[in-house]
């Protein structure tokens, strides 16, 4: 084999970042609802046109070129970077694609990017609709097994939680506390 074959030696492409995850624009911040961890994340302006040019096609580069021909203030591809990395830590784009992004010095690109004003991101956890309910219906409760449990009072009932019924723990029921 030779050590010379083509393509051998060729610097890796940059990645291409690929969002996902359901969205809302609510009042000039785009909220992400993400499904399977139960977040909300609030993406300021400016992030939410980072990613929402993540197509899995586009580099950093390829990003700040395309935000900055549709009005965005002048990034460069480390701003870019940075903001992709925050959008990777709350899970919004492919960890493979993000992974090898590191911008030079971080502390220089937060000061860049506070006088942009806009890449920042705010994730709250979201309760799904049985950890929301102030009861569980006591149907309910009888259908789950062991691990499901909810722990909740039970509706129409005094002094009862949802929670493993006797010694064996293998079915839950409404239990009197």
């Amino acid at each position: 084999m030779s050590a010379n074959r083509p393509g051998r030696n060729r610097a890796p492409a940059a990645p291409a970042p690929t969002r996902r995850w359901l969205t809302r624009d609510v009042a000039g911040e785009t909220l992400v609802y993400d499904r399977v961890h139960h977040r909300v994340h609030c993406l300021e302006p400016l992030l939410a046109r980072v990613w929402l040019a993540c197509d899995g096609r586009r580099t950093p580069s390829q990003i700040a070129s395309l935000l900055e021909r549709e009005g965005a203030p002048p990034l460069d591809a480390d701003l870019v970077a940075l903001g992709l990395r925050r959008l990777r830590r709350a899970r919004l784009i492919e960890p493979a694609a993000a992974a090898a992004l590191s911008p030079p010095s971080r502390r220089e690109l937060l000061l860049r990017a506070a006088a942009l004003g806009g890449l920042g991101l705010l994730t709250i956890t979201a309760p799904t609709a049985l950890q929301a309910a102030t009861c569980t219906p006591i149907g309910l409760c009888d259908s789950l097994t062991g691990g499901q449990c909810t722990g909740l009072p039970c509706c129409n009932t005094t002094n009862t939680r949802c929670s493993q019924k006797g010694a064996a723990g293998r079915n839950c029921g409404c239990e009197q506390q």
